[in-house]
C-alpha cells in the first residue's frame, strides 16, 4: 500500500494535473489570424472563421485580401481582385507578414491617437515594400513621409488632419494648464508675504512671493496683461520692500516685476543682504540690480572683523563699507569690468573738462607739461585734450604721468622749446631742475589763462619747496592755489 501524507499526496495530484493539462495544449493549435487557441479536432477557428490550413494574405498590387488553401503555396496565380499575377507566399511566410502588419497598424492607431481602426486609411499610407533598413533610411529626408519605428507611412490627407487634430489637443491643453497656473499665481485674496497689483477699479490681485521667480514671471504678465493695459504694483513697506522700490523708479509695469521676481529668487535662497548689495551697487555705480553677479562676488561667510582685515592687502578682494558694517567682495571678471567703466567715464569727463575750458577760453589748445617718474625729465607739448594725450603716452610708457595744464597759444611751446634747448634730451623731452620747471609753470600762467588752467598742485607745491624754499609759498600751498585759481584736474573752477 503506498503510504503518503496529505501534503505528499496533494503533490503528486498537482504534478498529475500539471502533466494532463500539458498534454491538452499539445491537442490544440493556435489560429495564425487572430491567435485564438482551437481544439485539435477543429479546422476552423472557432473566433475568425479561418480554415486551419488556409493561407491569408495580401496582393502586392492592390493591398486586397486573399485565402487559398496551403497546397497553393509556391505558385503562380492572378490575382481575382486585379488581375496581377502573384505568387502565393508560404503559410509561415503570410503569418510573419501578417505579423508585421499588425504591429504597423498599432503603430499608426497609435501615432494618430486613433479610438477605430480605420484600416482603409492605414492600408493607404502604410509603405508596405519599405521592409528593411536600407530602404527605410531613404524615406528620411522626405517631408511626405514619416517613419515611425521601422514602419515608413505616408502623409496621406487624413493622417495630416489626424496630425493637425493632435496638435490643436496639444496646443489647447497647454491652454488650459497655463490658465489654471495663472489661477494659482494671481491669487484673488492676500495671505502671507506677497505682493498686491491693482489690475483696475476694484480688481486687485494678489503674488506670493515664493511662487514669483524667473520662470513664473512670463505667466503672471501674461494673466495681468489680459485683465489690465495700465497695471501697478505695491510692494509691501518693510526693509526688504523699501530697498527694492529704490530700483523701480521710472520704469515700466513689466519692468518693474521683473526686478522683483530676481529679488524674490535670491530672497528664498537665504543668501541675500540689502547692505551689502547697496555697497556692491553704490561702488560700481549700476543702474540694474546685477543680482546674480552680486552672489558671485559677495563672500557672505567673511563676517569676522579679523577675517575682513586679512583680504585688506590682497590685489584679488575689496572691502566696501557701509553704516559701520564692513563685506568683501571677489574681484571677478564683472567686477573688474565695472571698474574699467567707472576709470573710463573719468577719464571721459576729464577730457570733457579740459575741452570745455578751452571753448570758454581764447585759446584753442593747451600747453602741459608732463613728468616721466623714472627719471623726473619733463615733457613741453601741446594738446586740445591733454588727458587723452597723457592716456596715450601711458599705452606706451606708463610712469607718464600729466602734471600742468593751461589754455595758451601754441607758439609758446616754441619759445619754450627754444629757451631750454640746452637741457633738450630728445623730442620735446628736457633735463630741467626744479627752479626752471618752476621758471616755466611761471611763465605759462602770464601767458595763458589761468581761471582755466589744470593743475597737480600737490607736485607743484613740492615743485616750489624744492627750488625756493616755503617762502615762496608762504608756507602752504594752498595759498598759492588760492590767489592764483588752481583746480586740480577734473574738477571745474
Amino acid at each position: 500500500m503506498d503510504m503518503r501524507t496529505k501534503s505528499q499526496r496533494f503533490d503528486g495530484e498537482g504534478r498529475q494535473a500539471v502533466s494532463q493539462l500539458k498534454s491538452w495544449h499539445r491537442l490544440m493549435w493556435e489560429c495564425d489570424k487572430c491567435n485564438a487557441r482551437n481544439w485539435e479536432a477543429r479546422t476552423i477557428c472557432h473566433r475568425c472563421e479561418k480554415a486551419r490550413d488556409d493561407i491569408e494574405f495580401q496582393c502586392p498590387e492592390c493591398e486586397g485580401e486573399l485565402i487559398v488553401n496551403s497546397e497553393g503555396a509556391g505558385l503562380e496565380v492572378d490575382c481575382p481582385h486585379c488581375s496581377a499575377i502573384i505568387r502565393i507566399p508560404t503559410a509561415e511566410t503570410a503569418a510573419a507578414m501578417r505579423q508585421l502588419r499588425l504591429k504597423a497598424e498599432h503603430c499608426f492607431v497609435s501615432h494618430l491617437r486613433l479610438k477605430t481602426p480605420c484600416l482603409d486609411e492605414f492600408l493607404s499610407s502604410w509603405v508596405s515594400e519599405a521592409n528593411r533598413a536600407d530602404l527605410i533610411d531613404g524615406y528620411r529626408e522626405s517631408p511626405d513621409h514619416v517613419i515611425l519605428g521601422r514602419y515608413v507611412f505616408k502623409r496621406t490627407p487624413f493622417f495630416c488632419r489626424a496630425e493637425e487634430r493632435i496638435k490643436e489637443e496639444r496646443r489647447r491643453q497647454a491652454a488650459v494648464a497655463k490658465q489654471r497656473m495663472i489661477d494659482a499665481l494671481l491669487r484673488r485674496s492676500p495671505s502671507g508675504d506677497c505682493v498686491t497689483v491693482m489690475v483696475g477699479p476694484g480688481v486687485v490681485r494678489y503674488i506670493l512671493f515664493e511662487r514669483l521667480n524667473q520662470q513664473t514671471v512670463a505667466i503672471a504678465l501674461e494673466g495681468i496683461h489680459s485683465l489690465s493695459k495700465s497695471p501697478r504694483l505695491k510692494i509691501p513697506y518693510d526693509e526688504f520692500g523699501s530697498y527694492i522700490e529704490s530700483f523701480l523708479g521710472g520704469k515700466s509695469f513689466d519692468e518693474q516685476l521683473g526686478i522683483l521676481a530676481e529679488f524674490c529668487n535670491v530672497h528664498a535662497r537665504g543668501v541675500f543682504s540689502s547692505r551689502a548689495h547697496y555697497c556692491f551697487v553704490s561702488h560700481l555705480r549700476l543702474e540694474t540690480p546685477c543680482l546674480d553677479e552680486f552672489l558671485s562676488s559677495w563672500m557672505p561667510g567673511v563676517t569676522d572683523n579679523d577675517l575682513i582685515d586679512s583680504y585688506q592687502e590682497s590685489p584679488d578682494y575689496v572691502i566696501l563699507g557701509y553704516e559701520g558694517d564692513r563685506y568683501v567682495f571677489k574681484r571677478t571678471p564683472f567686477f573688474c569690468r565695472a571698474e574699467e567703466r567707472i576709470e573710463e567715464e573719468r577719464l571721459g569727463q576729464e577730457a570733457e573738462a579740459m575741452e570745455e575750458a578751452s571753448a570758454k577760453s581764447s585759446f584753442d589748445t593747451f600747453v602741459y607739461l608732463m613728468e616721466d617718474l623714472r627719471n623726473g625729465r619733463i615733457k613741453i607739448g601741446h594738446s586740445k585734450r591733454p588727458k587723452k594725450r597723457e592716456s596715450t603716452l601711458q599705452s606706451e610708457q606708463p610712469e607718464t604721468v600729466l602734471r600742468f595744464a593751461i589754455p595758451a597759444a601754441q607758439e609758446e611751446e616754441a619759445v619754450l622749446h627754444k629757451r631750454y634747448a640746452v637741457r633738450r634730451v630728445r623730442g620735446e623731452w628736457f633735463e630741467l631742475p626744479a627752479s626752471e620747471v618752476h621758471d616755466v609753470v611761471t611763465y605759462l600762467m602770464g601767458q595763458g589763462d589761468r581761471r582755466r588752467m589744470q593743475v597737480d598742485y600737490e607736485w607743484l607745491g613740492r615743485l616750489t619747496a624744492e627750488s625756493q624754499g616755503n617762502a615762496w609759498l608762504g608756507g602752504r600751498g594752498e595759498l598759492f592755489v588760492n590767489k592764483f585759481g588752481f583746480q586740480a584736474f577734473g574738477q571745474g573752477v
